[in-house]
C-alpha cells in the first residue's frame, strides 16, 4: 500500500510539473492586443449577479495563475463581463481554453455575455481568468482574495476566492 501511495504521489508530482511547463510548451496563447479593462472608480454596483465556488489555482514562481467560479445572472436583462481586477495581482484577463486538432489553445476573451437567468461556469480547460501575482510573496495558498469584476455599462460586482495549490482540480478538492 505504501508503494502504491508513493507511486501515485510521484505521478501526481510529475503531472503538476508538466502542467506548469505546459504554460509555455504544448499549447498556444493568443493575447492579441491585450489591454487591461479600466476601472474608473465611478462604476455602480451590479446586484443582479451571483458568484459561487470561487477559487484561484496558484502557480508558483511568478507564473500566471487562474481563477475559476460559477456566475449567474439573476436579473431580467443580459449582462456582459468584460474585465477583472484584484489586489496583489497584475495582468488579469478573461481567457478560454479550446482544443483544436488535439492541441489545447488559450486565448483572450473580450467579454462573456449572460442572458437573463443564465449561468456560466469558469473552470479548468474552459473559461477562466488568467492572473499573475505581483510577486511571489504577494499571495500564498490558503489566502482569500477578492476579485472585482467589471461589466458593460460601468457596473461592478465582487466575490471572495480561496487560493489553492497548483495540484487542486476543483473548488472541492
Amino acid at each position: 500500500m505504501k508503494n502504491t501511495k508513493l507511486i501515485f504521489t510521484a505521478l501526481a508530482a510529475a503531472a503538476m510539473a508538466f502542467a506548469v511547463q505546459a504554460h509555455d510548451h504544448g499549447h498556444h496563447h493568443d493575447h492579441g492586443g491585450h489591454q487591461q479593462v479600466e476601472f474608473t472608480g465611478h462604476e455602480k454596483q451590479l446586484s443582479e449577479v451571483e458568484f459561487s465556488r470561487c477559487w484561484v489555482r496558484l502557480v508558483p514562481g511568478g507564473r500566471p495563475s487562474a481563477a475559476y467560479f460559477d456566475l449567474k445572472n439573476t436579473g431580467n436583462e443580459s449582462i456582459a463581463l468584460i474585465g477583472v481586477r484584484a489586489e496583489n495581482f497584475i495582468d488579469m484577463m478573461l481567457h478560454e481554453t479550446t482544443v483544436v486538432d488535439g492541441i489545447s489553445k488559450m486565448g483572450m476573451v473580450d467579454k462573456v455575455v449572460l442572458e437573463a437567468g443564465e449561468s456560466a461556469s469558469f473552470e479548468p480547460k474552459a473559461n477562466h481568468v488568467m492572473l499573475t501575482a505581483a510577486s511571489e510573496e504577494a499571495v500564498t495558498v490558503g489566502d482569500t482574495v477578492t476579485l472585482q469584476f467589471k461589466f458593460e455599462g460601468e457596473r461592478v460586482a465582487s466575490t471572495e476566492c480561496l487560493v489553492k495549490a497548483i495540484n487542486s482540480l476543483s473548488f472541492e478538492s
